[in-house]
């Protein structure tokens, strides 16, 4: 295992060094690529890694993401120009990646997109049900009809089935960064870490990984690349259950507002 990931750190490095002369436009596609490649490598060909914005039903937007994680049986995104950046559904999104070459310096660009991110709600099948019920219970009847007890029992229903999703991702995205240059301690990177944002980072030339709640992984050498690599996978072995994009959207437009 070892050799692999020190084979891996590697070419990553070498490919950061390789494009350090180029345009910075140049320099951030390889960037991206590279990493795209080393997931691409750790998870197989079973997962997808792709770029661009994620939306969610209360209509935020997170801005353009430079890798987006979706959940492995997720086909469904749509493309803003063909074969270029697409638009994700929060609630099929994993996580999203931020890539620097130097996350010290870039850190604020990092906070930014993180704190777009962090808007998003994901709604899975347990929040919908929640919702459904919350309205059969308190939406008033028609003047002058008597309270419909089917309304009751039905919510009753719902939330008895909610009840037996409880391990559903949270509403929130995580947010993780990726650094090739950067902080050279743990003690900085927990210090940056601490009251932001972002869940976890990377830093390759130190090969340094911290993380916070709910992970809490620390990791130093080449080793850092896997506890980065088994944090993204404690995010996918997560079980989902999801009802149809169309109803989840349909049913925060008519019960709940806007966020905001």
């Amino acid at each position: 295992m070892e050799p692999r990931l020190v084979a891996l750190h590697r070419v990553l490095m070498e490919a950061f060094e390789g494009g350090d002369v180029m345009s910075n436009a140049t320099k951030g596609s390889e960037r991206e690529l590279f990493v795209r490649a080393f997931l691409s490598q750790a998870f197989g060909p079973m997962h997808r890694f792709g770029t661009g914005d994620i939306t969610d039903s209360y209509r935020e937007r997170s801005g353009q993401v430079d890798i987006i994680v979706p959940f492995p049986d997720v086909a469904l995104s749509f493309p803003m120009y063909p074969e270029g950046p697409r638009l994700f559904l929060a609630e099929s999104v994993v996580a999203a990646i931020e890539i620097k070459s130097d996350i010290a310096n870039q850190w604020n660009e990092v906070l930014s997109t993180a704190a777009k991110v962090k808007k998003l709600r994901r709604r899975f099948k347990r929040q919908n049900l929640l919702t459904t019920a919350h309205h059969l219970q308190t939406a008033p009847s028609p003047p002058g009809t008597p309270p419909d007890p089917k309304r009751a029992e039905l919510a009753k229903q719902f939330l008895q089935e909610a009840d037996t999703l409880v391990h559903e991702p949270g509403e929130r995205i995580p947010v993780f960064a990726v650094g090739f240059k950067g902080w050279k301690t743990r003690e900085t990177i927990q210090e940056n870490l601490q009251g932001s944002n972002v869940d976890a980072v990377l830093v390759l030339d130190a090969m340094l990984f911290e993380s916070g709640p709910p992970y809490l992984r620390t990791s130093t050498e080449v080793w850092s690349l896997m506890a980065f690599l088994e944090t993204i996978e404690q995010e996918l072995s997560q079980r989902v259950t999801r009802d149809s994009a169309t109803y989840s959207y349909q049913i925060a437009a008519a019960f709940e507002p806007p966020a905001g």
